[in-house]
C-alpha cells in the first residue's frame, strides 16, 4: 500500500512540473512556460481603461529556452525584439502585426462589420501577404526548437476552430503541427461568446490538442499559474481550461 502511494506523489509530481508535448515525446517544462507567460504580461500585455487589449504572439526559440531551469530575461530572452516596436505595431489600425526575428505579434484587424481575429491575422494567409507570417516564423528555425503561440483569448470555437468556416485556423494549426518543435498553445481568457458553450469549447480544444499541440491555460492568480488542459484522444480537458 505505502509502494502504491508513493508512486501515485511522484505522478502526480512529474505531471505538474513536466508536461508532454505530444508531436514529438519532448517535454516543455510548465515552470519554465509559466515565466514565459510573464515575460509576455510584463512586455507585450496592453491595457487601455483597465481592460485588457486582445492580442496574440508566437516564439521560435531555441529548445532549451522552453526546458526546466531557463528563467526569460530581457537579457536572454527574445533580444532582438524591441517591446515598444512590438506593441506599437499589434495596434495599428491598418496592419496590426509584427514580424520579427523570434517573434511574431497580432492586435485586431477592424473591418467594419466584423473583426479579423489575432490567430487568423498569425496562422493564415491575408491580404497583402503569400504565406501566414507564423509559416514564415517556423520556417527561420526547425532544429532544436520550441515554439509557443500565447492568446489573450482562446481560439473562438464558431469561426476559428470551425472546420465549415473557409477561413478557420485550422489549416495553419496542422502546419504548426508538422513543424518538429516542441509546442504550446497558450491561452488566459475563454473567448466570452465561449463562456456559456462548456461542451461546444471543449470539443473546439480538442481540435487543436488531436493535431498534436498541446493546448495550456496561463492565468494571473496570487502569482502567475500555467495549467496543462490535456484532452488527448479520449480524454478529458482539465476543468482549468473550460468555463466554470
Amino acid at each position: 500500500m505505502f509502494a502504491v502511494s508513493l508512486s501515485g506523489i511522484v505522478l502526480l509530481f512529474l505531471l505538474h512540473h513536466t508536461t508532454l508535448d505530444t508531436a514529438n515525446g519532448q517535454n516543455i517544462d510548465s515552470n519554465t512556460l509559466t515565466r514565459i507567460f510573464t515575460f509576455f504580461e510584463q512586455n507585450y500585455k496592453i491595457v487601455e481603461e483597465g481592460i485588457e487589449r486582445q492580442y496574440a504572439v508566437a516564439i521560435n526559440v531555441l529548445k532549451e529556452q522552453c526546458q526546466a531551469g531557463f528563467t526569460p530575461t530581457k537579457d536572454n530572452f527574445l533580444t532582438k525584439e524591441i517591446a515598444e516596436k512590438v506593441k506599437s505595431d499589434i495596434c495599428k489600425k491598418e496592419d496590426p502585426v509584427y514580424a520579427g526575428s523570434e517573434l511574431i505579434g497580432a492586435g485586431v484587424k477592424d473591418m467594419g462589420r466584423y473583426s479579423i481575429h489575432s490567430e487568423r491575422l498569425l496562422l493564415n494567409p491575408t491580404e497583402g501577404r503569400l504565406t501566414p507570417p507564423m509559416q514564415d516564423l517556423l520556417n527561420k528555425r526547425k532544429d532544436d526548437s520550441c515554439t509557443v503561440f500565447y492568446t489573450l483569448n482562446s481560439p473562438c470555437a464558431s469561426i476559428c476552430l470551425n472546420e465549415t468556416i473557409p477561413y478557420n485556423v485550422l489549416q495553419g494549426l496542422e502546419t504548426w503541427s508538422a513543424h518538429p518543435s516542441i509546442k504550446a498553445l497558450v491561452f488566459k481568457q475563454i473567448w466570452k461568446f465561449d463562456e456559456p458553450r462548456k461542451e461546444i469549447f471543449e470539443a473546439a480544444l480538442k481540435k487543436i490538442v488531436n493535431r498534436n499541440v498541446a493546448v495550456y491555460r496561463c492565468i494571473s492568480e496570487n502569482e502567475n499559474v500555467c495549467y496543462a488542459c490535456g484532452g488527448k484522444d479520449n480524454s478529458p480537458i482539465d476543468k482549468h481550461c473550460l468555463p466554470n
